[in-house]
């Protein structure tokens, strides 16, 4: 918990939310709670309490566990770079390893992908959790737009309620970045023995590339925060199968690619320049 001077009654708490992390503000009692609070912690009103507020410097009076830390309102923050932020500057470099792969002949196997249904073109059931889920969205789009049926499933809605939908002329894929999410593997597993599983997955000895069929790498690299580069890598990657569906070249698809990974690195080069007022939001919001 840190103090935020601006705004009164909240602190600024950077906490787990489910397996990942998030910022969420709580209010808290008066001031002279506040302050006692503050005082008992040691630490300014812009300075971090524990390795989860990723923002500001710990005063070395706090680390050596002085408590008679003294507020100083105007001290600059500096940023520090996190797991996140290396991650984000990443993105690049990982879309474009990507890229280079899918734009490559035969690295959606035609005889393969059109192999996993009864008839082409199929209905394609896309599904997933969170960020996986979301990443789905532009390629459904493309799809309904070419004539072919695209649906986008919540995997615990699928596997509690829709599974009936699953049939022989159904393209089922399966995407999540670390290919272990509890909803995708009981999904595998109340499966029928019959069915076909594409999937899309960022590690490739996780349940969900045992099980597949067919395996689609998001070759984003290591994710240890939330989902950055992971989520767009799959969005790419889907757009890629989505091409592959539609029996279109990749070509126009590879350019819009190279496009966003020219202005990924733009933006990174200007890390400078855009990180101070990131800062300054998280630690005195308006």
């Amino acid at each position: 918990e840190a103090y935020n001077e601006r705004v009164k009654c909240q602190f600024l708490i950077l906490a787990p939310m489910g397996a990942r992390g998030g910022l969420i503000y709580r209010p808290r009692s008066p001031r002279r709670q506040r302050v006692s609070r503050i005082r008992r912690l040691g630490v300014s009103r812009t300075e971090p309490v524990s390795d989860r507020i990723t923002w500001g410097q710990q005063s070395a009076k706090s680390r050596q566990g002085d408590r008679r830390e003294t507020f100083d309102p105007g001290r600059q923050v500096v940023p520090i770079m996190t797991n996140l932020l290396e991650e984000i500057s990443q993105q690049p470099a990982a879309l474009s390893g990507l890229r280079k792969f899918y734009a490559s002949p035969g690295a959606i196997p035609s005889k393969g992908l059109r192999g996993l249904t009864a008839s082409w073109p199929p209905t394609v059931i896309f599904t997933g959790m969170g960020a996986s889920l979301f990443a789905a969205y532009p390629a459904q789009a493309y799809l309904t737009e070419q004539g072919i049926r695209a649906l986008v499933w919540e995997t615990a809605e699928l596997l509690h309620h829709h599974l009936k939908v699953l049939r022989p002329d159904t393209l089922l894929v399966v995407v999540s970045q670390s290919g272990q999410t509890a909803e995708v593997v009981n999904l595998l597993k109340s499966l029928p023995a019959e069915a076909r599983v594409l999937a899309v997955t960022n590690v490739e000895s996780s349940p969900l590339a045992k099980c597949a069929n067919l395996l689609l790498p998001m070759m984003a690299g290591g994710q240890g925060s939330v989902s950055t580069k992971t989520y767009t890598c799959s969005v790419a990657v889907l757009m890629y199968l989505a091409y592959a569906i539609a029996g279109h070249p990749p070509g126009p698809l590879t350019q819009e690619v190279m496009r966003a990974v020219v202005a990924q690195e733009k933006i990174v080069e200007r890390h400078d320049v855009l990180m101070p007022p990131i800062v300054e939001f998280f630690n005195r919001p308006p």
